[in-house]
């Protein structure tokens, strides 16, 4: 009996030491997570808005990348040049300069699973400009390291769920157009449930046909898109032109529609073959005609041997 109650108190020891190293882990989490992204989503930010497929660091990092490289391209910082032979001076301008290109963008907390906010820090860029000077890039050379992003759109501003009508209303007198324009309104409410889409996007169309009474709707391919996300209790309000052309503002899609081959990565991502890949592709392709033609002809050769050999015997 002694051994048995030994038995029992070590096993409940055991159990509890489990318990805290679970707990303790959980809250270590939970430290990270909150000393990660300690900004949330408020009224008043100007971003982009980035969807991904599980895989959240790793586009968040190409997505720093990409817009860090077109907004030096927009936006060159320019660097004060101090005395050449004073040693300090020159460090510290240089060390400014990369603290001013680190400031540019920021992750936000959104609260809701494969969706990334990165908010401007910098008053200077202007998200639709960037945005526009990103598919340009993606056109002309080809971008071939859009691994992990799937749709980036360009938030002209944030504001509260009870506050969207009226500065949707301000944003849209001072940014649309007072040209002809054909036009599409499209909501979508995640993790919020006191608002529905259907009654957004009434108030949204009522305000567009007060300011714009000559735009007109068109649900196949609309000059201009406006799009409002609801995450939580803010909401995003974006302005997207060229929205077919750009593939709803689909990386992944764009990628395959203009640059044709695509393969699956090891991991399950849409990677855009290399030149070399592609040739090589060909080249397999024309061997297989090559040797099917080949087959084809002995085939054929061999036939007219046998026949000849019947009349031979004959």
């Amino acid at each position: 009996m002694d051994n048995v109650k030994k038995q029992q108190s070590k096993q409940n020891r055991r159990d509890k030491k489990k318990k805290k190293q679970y707990y303790r882990k959980q809250s270590d989490n939970k430290r990270k997570e909150n000393g990660r992204i300690r900004i949330e989503l408020e009224n008043g930010h100007c971003g982009f808005l980035v969807t991904c497929n599980q895989k959240e660091y790793q586009c968040l990092q190409e997505s720093y990348n990409i817009l860090n490289e077109i907004s030096d391209q927009l936006y060159p910082t320019t660097a004060e040049h101090p005395d050449p032979n004073d040693i300090e001076a020159c460090i510290k301008a240089e060390l400014e300069a990369e603290q001013k290109t680190n400031r540019r963008f920021l992750q936000v907390k959104t609260r809701c699973k494969n969706l990334l906010f990165i908010r401007i820090q910098d008053d200077q860029i202007d998200p639709q400009a960037l945005s526009t000077a990103l598919w340009k890039d993606l056109e002309q050379n080809r971008r071939q390291n859009c691994r992990y992003i799937q749709r980036i759109i360009p938030v002209i501003r944030t504001c509260r769920t009870d506050k969207i009508v009226s500065i949707f209303d301000e944003l849209f007198e001072s940014l649309a157009s007072k040209n002809v324009c054909s036009y599409l309104i499209q909501c979508r409410i995640r993790n919020y449930s006191s608002l529905t889409e259907r009654t957004l996007q009434e108030s949204i169309i009522k305000i567009v046909r007060e300011r714009r009474p000559n735009w007109y709707v068109c649900l196949d391919r609309p000059d201009q898109v406006i799009q409002i996300n609801v995450l939580c209790k803010a909401a995003c309000i974006s302005l997207l032109p060229d929205y077919n052309r750009y593939s709803k503002y689909n990386l992944i899609e764009f990628i395959k529609k203009h640059f044709g081959i695509t393969e699956n990565n090891n991991d399950g991502d849409n990677v855009m073959l290399n030149s070399d890949k592609q040739s090589k592709i060909i080249d397999n392709d024309d061997a297989e005609n090559k040797n099917e033609s080949i087959s084809d002809d002995t085939k054929d050769i061999t036939a007219t041997v046998t026949e000849e050999e019947q009349k031979q015997q004959l």
